[in-house]
């Protein structure tokens, strides 16, 4: 297990600096809070990335109110991008499409996340989520097991889910990647910001602004959020004996995300006369994978980079 721990620590940058975001609240709810007992504050002991129904006024909110007015981000008008995110949906999407999604797929991600997340399950992991959330949470599952500590969560009542918006990734997948530190991805991309769209352009091409634009829209994927309602019951065990246990209704944010392919290719298997195609080339399935839960992952890395974009500014 201590290979393991130390190969994962290698990959992911993100999750080594990821600190509980109730552990750091100082809040008057969360300075009552830290006056319990430890078994009741346990959580503040461990740094997993999930928030417990006590503690969901904590859920960040800055993803989906994003401010890009920030001089490190340059931003595409947003007529523009909303015209060509909309044909790009429209191509590959039915209508109802994403409706089906909210109704069936996402209380069955929440479900299988939980039991794949209590049993330890890294391979499913690594198989239903994003490659950056796979590493964030096998981390942080690993690192807790190595120090004894157990988490059981159990989700009941799902329903209400729905979808709360989406944002348009446009240039190489590695841009979006959370496990290479932001730091490295600004020093190879520039990134263009607009409402609900993040464009990362190669910072070696060397064209106008139009035609930079025009490169990096050519390989483009989404992201999709959603969120759904549920009963949680939520226990933290240290060497076999519960030291926190927490229950309640808590609206979890979910968000799924599709491969990256080429705007003249489009999706392989919504167009299935072209799955050949696709297989003749080598190019990804089409798959959705969770790429986020409780916008935690999503939000520090926006942080990161907003940062150190302003600077290179």
């Amino acid at each position: 297990m201590g290979i393991f721990i130390k190969s994962l620590k290698r990959q992911l940058p993100l999750a080594r600096r990821w600190k509980n975001p109730v552990a750091e609240c100082t809040s008057p709810v969360s300075l009552i809070m830290r006056r319990y007992s430890q078994k009741e504050r346990g959580r503040d002991m461990i740094r997993f990335p999930w928030i417990w129904p006590s503690d969901k006024q904590q859920i960040p909110t800055y993803v989906r109110n994003l401010d890009m007015k920030e001089d490190g981000l340059m931003k595409i008008p947003f007529c523009i991008v909303n015209a060509m995110k909309k044909l790009i949906l429209k191509q590959n999407f039915r209508d109802d499409y994403l409706e089906e999604i909210q109704k069936t797929m996402i209380p069955a991600v929440l479900e299988n996340v939980i039991k794949a997340i209590n049993k330890r399950d890294y391979a499913f992991l690594e198989q239903f989520m994003t490659p950056d959330l796979s590493r964030f949470y096998s981390y942080a599952l690993a690192s807790m097991e190595e120090s004894g500590y157990q988490i059981r969560i159990k989700a009941t009542n799902i329903h209400n889910a729905k979808m709360d918006g989406l944002r348009l990734l446009c240039g190489p997948p590695l841009a979006f990647d959370a496990s290479i530190s932001a730091q490295q991805r600004i020093s190879e991309f520039e990134y263009i910001s607009s409402i609900m769209t993040l464009v990362a352009i190669p910072r070696d091409v060397n064209d106008s602004k139009f035609i930079k634009t025009a490169y990096s829209v050519g390989e483009y994927g989404y992201e999709v959020w959603f969120s759904v309602t549920a009963n949680i019951e939520i226990s933290l065990s240290l060497h076999g004996k519960v030291i926190d246990e927490d229950k309640g209704e808590i609206t979890i944010p979910l968000s799924l995300s599709t491969p990256h392919y080429f705007l003249s290719k489009g999706f392989p298997d919504i167009w299935k006369d072209r799955a050949p195609e696709y297989a003749e080339e080598g190019m990804i399935p089409f798959q959705w994978r969770l790429t986020d839960i409780f916008s935690i992952k999503t939000s520090n890395d926006l942080k990161s980079l907003l940062k150190l974009a302003t600077k290179k500014g």
